[in-house]
């Protein structure tokens, strides 16, 4: 055996450079195993050279000791039922060895989605959980057996293959810069939106009459003004709960849409957000502060909703034309409701709590089904027709604190007979009361009543 005389390094036949260190090599210039080539060393050579030895040795098993560590934390991962995180190490850990069993075995064990369930230890469940998976029971004989595994493990990789070739294909259709999604160009369907996107831009998938669900990544913040307006097909989307925000018009004229969750760190419902969207059902975060102006206006299916108790206002015609609403509560941090906001011809059952303030024109005007209505004592202004041509009320009662009474409240509703007035009320606008069944109203003395107030038959007694 001959040796470089530089570094030492082995070496076969007679080459003319070193493979190692690329020293040129003359004839006569290596070294045998015996002719003096540790001739010398002293024991400080010595120690080097093993230095130098247990290096390589700990270079070559450094490989070793990682897999070791890898496949044992696989192991701990499905153990705790973290079976994503445990498939991705065992993947990997197949596709850098296609032979070697114990990541393709533990592969398995995950892939079953529920390893636990099978009886027995180690490879009598590892074979119990591939039996199921392949549908075959003969897989005792360790060939059959990789066999099996193998073929699955094929269409594995083939189908993950094939999926991000579509990924491929697929980002072509979508316009991004800087995570902002500009534009979707695609003819719709069930779309994912890429991962890398944190906010869908405005008028992002506008018109898109084809789209019919999205898929939206967990961390996208903002989603913009008319984002999703006029997709008339679409009828699934979940908001991630990263979002904070929904831009106006997001869901405008979204036909098909029944039902949506908005996620808790949203705090404003900006105008038009769901303007005749087909809304069956929706879910209010708990911290929401604002309802904006026609925010659900003409969602004629909208059955039921919940005003959370941080809402301060409520804008113009924020549930106008929501025919299928039959119950509201408006909690006391609703400080304003605006113009028209509750005029819905099903609405049959309204509840105003202590700390609304004032109440806006029509605000629960043309309310057909409504029969009877309490307005709390800190309400000091009913503003003019809020309650007009409520045809079936019969009973008001506005509690004390209540100052004025504008003009026309509720002109047209001809059946209300039973009207409850306190001292508090210093003005009744003209024309409050008209059209009403009223025969006879105690108001306090000195009140400022406008003309045509009651009815003409309608006796006034002041207290």
């Amino acid at each position: 055996m001959k040796y470089c005389p530089e570094c030492g390094a082995k070496l076969n036949g007679t080459p003319k450079f070193c493979p190692e260190c690329g020293t040129k090599l003359s004839e006569g210039s290596t070294q045998g195993s015996d002719d003096g080539f540790f001739e010398g060393f002293g024991d400080a050579d010595w120690e080097e050279l093993g230095r130098e030895l247990d290096g390589q040795i700990a270079a070559e098993n450094a490989p070793k000791e990682a897999y070791k560590k890898r496949l044992a934390l696989a192991r701990a991962d499905a153990i705790r039922g973290k079976y994503k995180e445990a498939e991705e190490i065992y993947e990997a850990l197949t596709e850098e060895n296609p032979e070697d069993m114990n990541g393709y075995m533990g592969f398995i064990r995950v892939a079953s989605e529920n390893y636990t369930k099978y009886e027995g230890g180690g490879i009598e469940k590892s074979i119990r959980a591939a039996q199921e998976i392949s549908g075959t029971e003969d897989l005792r004989g360790y060939d059959k057996e990789y066999a099996e595994y193998a073929a699955r493990r094929e269409k594995y990789f083939a189908d993950k293959a094939a999926e991000k070739e579509k990924k491929i294909r697929e980002r072509g259709l979508f316009e991004i810069e800087g995570g902002v999604l500009k534009k979707y160009k695609g003819n719709g369907g069930d779309v994912v939106i890429p991962e890398e996107v944190w906010e869908v831009g405005d008028s992002a998938f506008e018109k898109c009459e084809g789209l019919t669900g999205v898929t939206i990544p967990s961390g996208v913040r903002r989603i913009g003004m008319n984002a999703f307006a006029r997709c008339s097909r679409l009828s699934r989307i979940e908001l991630p709960a990263a979002l904070e925000e929904l831009g106006a018009g997001a869901f405008l004229w979204c036909y098909s849409l029944k039902s949506i969750q908005i996620p808790d760190k949203v705090r404003r419902i900006n105008a038009a957000t769901f303007i005749e969207c087909g809304l069956v059902s929706v879910s209010l975060p708990k911290d929401l502060t604002l309802i904006g102006e026609r925010a659900f206006y003409g969602c004629k299916n909208l059955t039921s909703v919940r005003i959370p108790e941080k809402v301060s206002e409520i804008g113009e015609r924020a549930f106008g034309y929501c025919k299928a609403l039959t119950n509201v509560a408006v909690p006391g941090s609703v400080k304003i409701i605006g113009t028209q906001t509750f005029q819905c011809t099903g609405l049959c059952g309204v509840t105003l709590s202590e700390g609304v303030e004032e109440i806006r024109t029509e605000a629960f005007g043309h309310c057909e089904n409504l029969g009877e209505i309490t307005i709390p004592g800190s309400v000091k202004r009913v503003r003019a027709t809020a309650f007009d041509y409520c045809k079936n009320l019969v009973r008001v009662v506005f509690r004390e604190g209540v100052e004025e009474i504008g003009d026309s409240v509720f002109q047209g509703c001809c059946t209300l007979w039973d009207v409850t007035i306190p001292r508090s009320v210093k003005k009744i606008g003209s024309f409050a009361f008209f059209d009403c069944k009223m025969t006879e109203v105690q108001i306090p003395r000195g009140c400022n009543t406008g003309r045509g107030a009651f009815p003409q038959n309608c006796r006034v007694i002041e207290k």
